[in-house]
């Protein structure tokens, strides 16, 4: 049994995770494609808008279209592709997107109504383990704080060895924190050839 994730981060506060099960051995020839919004464009202050390169692009005049190929892929690897995009301020202060925003919020605050009643009917076991979670993630160290902060100074993503040279920390301390923001969801690495990738996640 394979198990085959892709996984794609939007800049747009919009976080994706698909995980396929596949009756196969070895994946051959995988072809991944996206489609950014219309009139979007990558990130230009972003330091790896795009992760990996992809194979090649087009447009068809109002949208960019990225893709990606793997020849292979065995069982248990991780294949990425990260996307950071951006919309033109004038189009997101359209008066048809400030409707979209508004009948957004409405549908988000009857959802929001249904999830509170919801949850106050959860059994109290469940609402302690959900509260312990919640805090988990929010005490951060200061030393935590400092990849945090860099991370969001190089537009989310930047290489591993940036962190440790540019934070004056030894290597090790650099992969503990970096381990300890992994396994709370703070962040995520990939592998970029010889070298790690670090991205930080919207939570």
């Amino acid at each position: 049994m394979l198990i085959f994730r892709i996984v794609m981060v939007w800049s747009l506060q919009c976080f994706v995770q698909m995980a396929v099960l596949l009756n196969y051995s070895v994946l051959w020839g995988l072809t991944c494609r996206t489609h950014l919004p219309s009139h979007a464009t990558l990130e230009s202050d972003a330091a790896a808008p795009l992760f990996p390169i992809p194979a090649s692009n087009f447009t068809d005049g109002n949208r960019m279209v990225f893709n990606w190929e793997t020849m292979v892929l065995l069982p248990g690897q991780e294949q990425a592709f990260i996307v950071k995009c951006q919309l033109p301020t004038g189009l997101l202060q359209t008066e048809s997107q400030s409707a979209n925003l508004l009948l957004y919020g409405i549908a988000g605050a009857a959802i929001g109504v249904f999830a509170v009643l919801v949850i106050e009917r959860l059994p109290a076991a469940v609402r302690r383990f959900m509260t312990r979670k919640e805090s988990t993630i929010s005490v951060v160290s200061s030393q935590e704080q400092q990849v945090l902060s860099l991370l969001d100074k190089k537009g989310g993503s930047c290489l591993q060895r940036e962190i440790y040279e540019e934070l004056s920390m030894s290597q090790s301390m650099a992969s503990m924190l970096l381990n300890s923001l992994e396994e709370r969801g703070l962040i995520k690495r990939f592998r970029d050839g010889r070298e790690n990738v670090v991205h930080k996640m919207d939570v």
